[in-house]
């Protein structure tokens, strides 16, 4: 049942997730590096926490020597497959963000699409952080992105969506009942049976929290990097009060 169950997700995520942040999020990264570590001929990059692949494949199709790793073993399955389609082997593997990694001296590693709000503490973090840090080159660049205050506690509680095709509906609801900074993601898809015509439910429970950005500085700084810079929304402005997705921008110690 369970790899049933994943099965039947990713399908629905390939179809609602919006394809056109992987753009997005790659030319942040081109800017990052225009402004950070010019003048390179090409740049290594690790994508941690992969996923499917897609943001890997964007990156190598534009020249970049990307790499990437993944908890999920079927995600892996998954995007090496995507990868293996367009002409790229050998480039993703299964990996944990809390450990060290085999390969190091990276220009750049991305942790995109709030992976680091699934951290569950401090702790966490700070493993992440210097897992990180010993992957990078000395003044390489560590991006990610997490959920804002403003997103996570004036958004995201109550928010519910749904969407219905001819054979299944998929419900979404978030709701925030474990206190400020944290959400509960429930989400459903009820499947019908073409012999019998009942549907069959496939749920999902998504446990998200963010911390002060103090937290996330001072546990960067920590880990050894020296310039850590943050923006809002694919952009390299400060954050405002209304601001929905937090870019971190950080350099590793030369």
């Amino acid at each position: 049942m369970a790899d049933k169950n994943y099965q039947v997700f990713q399908e629905v995520y390939d179809l609602l997730f919006d394809k056109s942040l992987y753009p997005a999020w790659a030319d942040f990264c081109q800017e990052a590096l225009d402004r950070y570590l010019p003048g390179q001929d090409r740049y290594r990059l690790l994508d941690v926490a992969c996923g499917d692949g897609e943001f890997a494949l964007e990156m190598l199709e534009r020249g970049f020597d990307a790499r990437g790793y993944d908890l999920s073993e079927d995600m892996v399955d998954r995007a090496q497959a995507r990868l293996e389609e367009a002409g790229y082997r050998d480039r993703i593997y299964q990996g944990n963000m809390l450990e060290d990694q085999a390969e190091t001296g990276y220009d750049l590693l991305t942790l995109f699409c709030d992976s680091l709000c699934y951290l569950e503490g401090p702790e966490e973090l700070s493993q992440c952080f210097m897992a990180q840090a010993k992957a990078l080159k000395a003044g390489g660049l560590f991006i990610f992105d997490i959920h804002s205050a403003y997103q996570m506690n004036q958004v995201y509680p109550g928010y519910q969506y749904i969407e219905e095709w001819d054979d299944a509906v998929f419900t979404w609801r978030s709701e925030q009942v474990r206190g400020e900074g944290t959400i509960d993601h429930l989400l459903n898809i009820f499947v019908e049976d073409p012999e019998t015509g009942y549907y069959e439910r496939h749920e999902e429970l998504h446990r998200e929290q963010i911390f002060p950005l103090s937290c996330y500085q001072d546990l960067l700084k920590q880990a050894g990097f020296v310039n850590v810079q943050v923006s809002a929304d694919f952009s390299f402005e400060a954050p405002g009060p209304e601001s929905q997705r937090l870019f971190f921008t950080c350099v590793k110690e030369a």
